[in-house]
C-alpha cells in the first residue's frame, strides 16, 4: 500500500473489518485507522469494545457519521456483496478527493481457479460476486476515479501443500 500512497498522517477506513488486524497493525503505527464490519458475529467477537471499530453497513455508517478518508480499503469483501457496482459507489461516499481505494477478492480467472474448476476453493455458497477486475476498471462514471493498478497477487505455496490440496478435492 504505501508504495501507491503514504500512510503516514492520512485517515484510513477498513471495510469489512472482520477480526480488527488490519486497523489495529495501522494504529499502532500512528495511522488514525478506523473499521466497519457489518457481521454482528465477527463484531461481537472481535471488535465490541474497540471504539475504532463500528457495527454497520456502508450506507449506515455514512448515514450515522458522513466523514471522509483519505484511504479506504476493503480486503477479501467485495465477493460478499450482491452488486459491486453499488458497493464501489457506497465506498466512494467515504473517499476524500484524490483518495485511493484498494481493494482485493479471489481472482476466478487464476491459473489455479481454471484447474481445480468447480472445486476451486474459493467457490463458497457466501460468495455473490467473483470479478473485481469488470467493475473496478471501469467504473461508474458519476464516481469520477480510475483504476491505478490491478494485478494478481497470488501466493507461493509447497509443492507439499498442493498435493495435499488436490488429494483433498
Amino acid at each position: 500500500m504505501a508504495g501507491f500512497a503514504p500512510l503516514e498522517g492520512r485517515r484510513l477506513l477498513d471495510v469489512g473489518a472482520g477480526s480488527g488486524k488490519l486497523v489495529q497493525f495501522f494504529r499502532g503505527r500512528a495511522i488514525d485507522a478506523h473499521g466497519i464490519e457489518p457481521s454482528r458475529a465477527l463484531f461481537d467477537r472481535f471488535l465490541a469494545g474497540d471504539t475504532a471499530f463500528t457495527y454497520a453497513t456502508l450506507d449506515e455508517f455514512h448515514a450515522s457519521d458522513p466523514q471522509t478518508f483519505d484511504i479506504v480499503t476493503a480486503f477479501d469483501v467485495i465477493e460478499h456483496v450482491a452488486d459491486p457496482r453499488e458497493f464501489l459507489r457506497a465506498v466512494s461516499t467515504f473517499l476524500e478527493p484524490g483518495g485511493i481505494f484498494f481493494v482485493s477478492s479471489p481472482d476466478v480467472e487464476s491459473l489455479t481457479a481454471k484447474v481445480f474448476g468447480r472445486r476451486w476453493h474459493f467457490y463458497y455458497p457466501y460468495h455473490l460476486s467473483y470479478s473485481v477486475r469488470e467493475p473496478s476498471r471501469e467504473p461508474p462514471r458519476r464516481m469520477d476515479c480510475a483504476c491505478i493498478d490491478a494485478r494478481h497477487r497470488g501466493r507461493l505455496r509447497s509443492t507439499a501443500y498442493m498435493i495435499r490440496y488436490a488429494q483433498r478435492r
